[in-house]
C-alpha cells in the first residue's frame, strides 16, 4: 500500500502531501479544493502516464478538442498546459508535474511514480558500431534539456516528457501525441471511477473478467443490499454504438430480464464500485463523489463490502465525498473491524491547497459527537 503521497504542480495542487495513508482513504473539502484533481493525479500515476489514459482524462473535462485556428503544436500545447498548476509551463523542472508515492512503494509492485513535463529536447544519433560496419545512423534518441546554456540551434524541438519506473519517452508537440504507437508497454495498477462518464464498455469488460467466478457472487450479494429480488446478472447487446452492451438482471419469481439501470442510480453505483473493486487485486481503486446515487442508509453496508473485499484482495481505496453521511458510515464500519482508514480534508491556505488528516479513532469520536468533518 501507499503510505505517503506527494503531488506537485497538477492542476490546483501546487505541493500537496498526504501522510499515514491507510487501506481506505476518503478525501473531503469544499468545492475547488482539488479533491477530483487528487484522484486524477493518482490515476495518472497508476496508469504510468499512458497517453491514451491522458487523452481520456482530458476528454472527461472537455479539454480534448480541436482548437479552431491553432496548428498541431499550438493545439497540443493548449490542451496539455491545462494539466499544469495555474497553466504555467516554463519548460523547466520547477513547473514539472510530480506524482510520487512513498519510497517503500517504489521498491515493490515494480515501483510507481510519475513525472510529466513539457520540455525542449535535443536528439542524439544512434550509430551502428558493429565491427567492420559502415558508419550508419540507425535512429535518434531524444534527451530533455534543462541546461539554459545550450543554444537554440542545438534544440531539436519541444515535447511531452513522460517518466515512470519502466518508461521514459518524449513525444514531439508537433506530432499526433495520442496515436496508438505511444500506448505500448504502459502498465495499469488500478481503476478510477469518475463522477463523469467512464463508459459502459469499461464495465462490460470488467464483467467479462470475473464472470463464472466467486467474484460474481460478491457482486450479486452487494446488489441485494438495494433490492433483495436480484438473482442473476449478465450483459446483453452487440457492443457497438447502435447496440451497446448493458447490464440486465433476473429477479426472483420473474421470467423477464430487467435493465439494471431501471432499478435506480443506487444499484448502478454499487455495481460499478464493487465490480471495479474485484478487478483491482493488488492495486488501487479510486472513486470520485462516492455518495452520488446512494441513500445514506446503504452506505455503511457498502463500506463493509468494500473494506472486506479490499483487505482480502489487497486493494487500497481512495474516495472523494461532500457527504457527512459517507464519513459517518465509514467511521461506524471501521469501528467494528481492523481495516485502517482515514479522512483527509483539503483546504486552501495562503493560495495553496493543504490537507489535515483524521484517523479512524478520530472519526469514531466525530461520529459519536456529531462533529462535521467536511
Amino acid at each position: 500500500m501507499i503510505k505517503q503521497l506527494e503531488i506537485k504542480n497538477y492542476r490546483t495542487l501546487k505541493n500537496l502531501k498526504l501522510a499515514d495513508l491507510g487501506r481506505i482513504n476518503v478525501i473531503t473539502g469544499k468545492n475547488n479544493t482539488g479533491k477530483s484533481s487528487l484522484l486524477e493525479a493518482l490515476s495518472l500515476c497508476i496508469n504510468g502516464g499512458n497517453p491514451e489514459y491522458l487523452k481520456h482524462l482530458l476528454a472527461t473535462r472537455d479539454e480534448f478538442k480541436h482548437i479552431k485556428g491553432l496548428n498541431k503544436y499550438q493545439g497540443n500545447f493548449e490542451m496539455l498546459s491545462s494539466l499544469f498548476n495555474k497553466r504555467i509551463v516554463d519548460f523547466d523542472e520547477e513547473s514539472m508535474i510530480v506524482i510520487k508515492p512513498d519510497k517503500e512503494n517504489i521498491t515493490n509492485r515494480n515501483g510507481m511514480f510519475l513525472t510529466l513535463n513539457l520540455v525542449k529536447y535535443i536528439e542524439e544519433e544512434i550509430i551502428d558500431r558493429r565491427e567492420n560496419a559502415r558508419r550508419l545512423i540507425v535512429g535518434k534518441i531524444k534527451h530533455a534539456v534543462y541546461d539554459k546554456s545550450i543554444s537554440n540551434n542545438e534544440i531539436a524541438g519541444t515535447g511531452l516528457h513522460i517518466v515512470n519506473p519502466e518508461i521514459e519517452i518524449i513525444i514531439p508537440l508537433n506530432s499526433e501525441i495520442f496515436t496508438s504507437t505511444h500506448f505500448q508497454n504502459f502498465i495499469s495498477h488500478g481503476l478510477f471511477i469518475s463522477s463523469r462518464n467512464n463508459g459502459s464498455e469499461m464495465y462490460s469488460t470488467l464483467w467479462d473478467n470475473i464472470v463464472l467466478t466467486k467474484d460474481e457472487d460478491i457482486i450479486i450479494s452487494s446488489l441485494k443490499m438495494i433490492d433483495e429480488r436480484i438473482d442473476k446478472l449478465t450483459f446483453i447487446g452487440e457492443g457497438n454504438y447502435v447496440s451497446p452492451r448493458i447490464p440486465v438482471v433476473k429477479l426472483l419469481g420473474e421470467k423477464n430480464l430487467h435493465p439494471l439501470k431501471a432499478l435506480g442510480d443506487g444499484v448502478i453505483k454499487i455495481f460499478h464500485i464493487v465490480l471495479a473493486l474485484v478487478n483491482c487485486k493488488d492495486g488501487y481503486l479510486l472513486i470520485d463523489e462516492f455518495e452520488n446515487g446512494l441513500h445514506y442508509s446503504t452506505q455503511e453496508d457498502l463500506w463493509k463490502v468494500i473494506t472486506g473485499v479490499a483487505e482480502n484482495l489487497d486493494v487500497q481505496v481512495f474516495a472523494t465525498t461532500h457527504s457527512s453521511d459517507t464519513i459517518t458510515s465509514l467511521a461506524r464500519c471501521l469501528k467494528n473491524n481492523k481495516v485502517s482508514g482515514n479522512v483527509y480534508r483539503l483546504f486552501e491556505r495562503n493560495g495553496e491547497i493543504q490537507s489535515v488528516r483524521f484517523s479512524g479513532e478520530e472519526l469514531n469520536i466525530a461520529a459519536e459527537e456529531e462533529i462535521n468533518l467536511r
